[in-house]
């Protein structure tokens, strides 16, 4: 049976990324993510809905020019969706410490 949308097809293979690649990208996306959150940009709160404000807050990472350099970095060495997935954990990680 086909699927109805095409959002899960792949268009490229997934990309092995090392370990060092991974930690380099993590640092880098938690320094974007605190000068963002230093700039009152990355300010969330509990009526937003999650997902959204993660994908709103990657595609101001790529669009600011304080932040697009360094963002499209970590897109190329990890590649869209793993990017979006590390800033969340970095996100989530910051909101889980902050609560403590």
């Amino acid at each position: 049976m086909p699927r109805k949308f095409d959002s899960e097809r792949l268009n490229a293979p997934i990309k092995k990324v090392s370990t060092a690649t991974f930690r380099n990208s993590r640092l880098s996306m938690y320094k974007l993510y605190k000068k963002c959150r230093a700039q009152r940009i990355a300010i969330y709160n509990n009526t937003m809905d999650y997902a959204d404000f993660i994908h709103g807050l990657w595609s101001t990472m790529l669009r600011n020019p304080e932040f697009k350099e360094q963002a499209i970095l970590i897109q190329e060495e990890l590649g869209d969706g793993d990017a979006v997935q590390l800033l969340s954990e970095v996100v989530s990680e910051h909101l889980a410490n902050s609560h403590n």
